[in-house]
């Protein structure tokens, strides 16, 4: 069926350097800036992937919207926020404690972003690289109810550090928060990339697919996967 939300079909200047808005049905409008570059990204990211709105980033966030209960009162981290538009949503719809995190050359566009929201001193801004301990121990939490992950996985070499620092954060939950879980949507960018990451993950968490009830009616993509990750006991 058409996919006519899909942004990735969008010219440059549309998917990469004009405002982006996104509508919460009760009157509110979030507006999230984007960059075609953000500053000192192409050292660590030549494809600026922390600088636009993908397409995974809006199914999820749709379902989120369609769900609020599913942040509402929680404590939400959400890794490689980009732009900011799930972990300004989790803001958006209540819930109780939000950490966005991303590699420090984005992590300005997120607090500007945050800023014109009105939202700036309603979340947390943190440096998160995949793996790096010194990072997860500088979060202003150590236990969180909800990670949201959206369009994470791209490159090989950031599989392995994304599964280890899912195990290491639903660890550090689980004396306060057991049932921490993760809502998981990804894009079929990079088949190999994807392929390993699921491998990889399901030797140690469990994978359950969202039910087609909890996702948009229109904002779905057969090619873009919406599951929940956990702790293998937490699904058994």
């Amino acid at each position: 069926r058409m996919e006519w939300w899909r942004r990735s079909v969008l010219d440059w200047g549309e998917r990469f350097s004009r405002d982006f808005e996104f509508a919460l049905g009760d009157g509110r409008t979030l507006v999230f800036a984007q960059q075609p570059t953000c500053r000192g990204a192409k050292e660590v990211d030549s494809s600026d992937t922390g600088c636009t709105v993908w397409d995974a980033s809006l199914v999820l966030a749709h379902a989120v919207l369609k769900n609020p209960a599913l942040v509402a009162g929680k404590r939400v981290l959400e890794l490689g926020s980009g732009v900011g538009l799930c972990g300004a949503l989790a803001v958006a719809l209540g819930a109780s404690l939000v950490v966005l995190t991303d590699l420090s050359a984005v992590l300005p566009l997120i607090r500007a972003n945050l800023a014109r929201n009105g939202f700036l001193s309603s979340a947390h801004v943190c440096e998160l690289e995949w793996g790096n301990r010194a990072h997860l121990n500088a979060l202003p939490c150590t236990a969180f109810d909800v990670i949201l992950c959206a369009d994470l996985v791209y490159l090989d070499a950031g599989v392995k550090p994304l599964v280890r620092t899912l195990e290491e954060l639903f660890k550090r939950s689980r004396p306060t928060s057991p049932r921490c879980h993760a809502l998981f949507a990804q894009d079929y960018h990079r088949p190999e990339a994807l392929e390993a990451f699921y491998t990889t993950a399901t030797r140690s968490l469990a994978i359950q697919d969202f039910d087609a009830s909890e996702l948009d009616d229109e904002v779905r993509s057969e090619h873009i996967r919406v599951c929940r990750i956990s702790p293998t006991d937490l699904l058994s």
